[in-house]
């Protein structure tokens, strides 16, 4: 089985079927209804999903510091 060594960790064999190995991490946060249909609707428009559309603006958010 290949060992993927990227940054997301990487799949390893395992005897009750396959561990992943990540480091990447769950971030929550709760908003109103509003803003939430903004994020929908601008993740929509910019072809990501709301993750990704989040991630991306709070990276991009951070690197202006």
């Amino acid at each position: 089985m290949k060992n993927d060594s990227s940054d997301f960790g990487g799949s390893f064999p395992h005897v009750e079927g396959i561990y992943f190995k990540s480091n990447v991490e769950s971030l929550t946060f709760h908003a109103d209804h509003e803003f939430k249909q903004k994020i929908v609707q601008m993740a929509a428009e910019s072809g990501m999903g709301q993750e990704e559309f989040l991630l991306q603006a709070v990276k991009s958010y951070i690197e202006k510091f």
